[in-house]
């Protein structure tokens, strides 16, 4: 199985272009380059800042020591849920995410792409640190390492996934408390 593990290693596959540290916007272009065919135009991928109108919203969790997102991919082909694999999540501290990505109907997903990504739309920035997928537990369950949210609010969590459906994405809305 071959999956992209990091931003940089997309931007090597599919071509030169600016990392979300250094664009104002969450949509990475070099991503639009490689998952625009599945997901529409480039203008159909950006959704609001509530995760996309009409968007169903399964789970935002940050309560004490466990937090866990889930939600629909936004065409809807997969599930994808992230969580800290520590169960917190800490501000300045490196963590490991894990994410688990399923079919609409519950299935485990054979995955062929998986990038992990975010930033602080706000203030323009991404993570300091570049998170990439380190290891395959199985049954489309990823492990990420390299997360760190360098400074607390809103930061936005994106994940690009490919598989038998084809290419999709999600995006978390995560608060980080000081």
């Amino acid at each position: 199985m071959a999956w992209i593990r990091s931003i940089g290693e997309l931007r090597s596959r599919a071509g030169s272009g600016p990392s979300m540290k250094s664009s104002s916007g969450i949509v990475l272009a070099c991503l639009e380059a490689v998952f625009v065919s599945a997901c529409g135009s480039p203008a159909d991928v950006l959704p609001s800042a509530t995760g996309g109108e009409g968007r169903e919203r399964v789970e935002d969790t940050l309560a004490g020591a466990e937090a866990r997102w889930s939600a629909p991919s936004h065409a809807g082909l997969y599930r994808i849920m992230i969580r800290p694999e520590e169960g917190g999540v800490r501000l300045g501290r490196l963590h490991s995410w894990i994410v688990e990505v399923a079919s609409r109907a519950g299935e485990p997903v054979r995955v062929a792409y998986l990038v992990f990504d975010g930033g602080m739309p706000q203030h323009g920035h991404g993570f300091e640190t570049s998170p990439r997928v380190t290891d395959s537990l199985g049954q489309g369950v990823f492990r990420v390492d390299g997360v760190r949210f360098q400074m607390a609010g809103s930061w936005k969590i994106r994940v690009d996934v490919a598989g038998p459906e084809g290419a999709d994405f999600a995006i978390f809305d995560v608060e980080i408390g000081p």
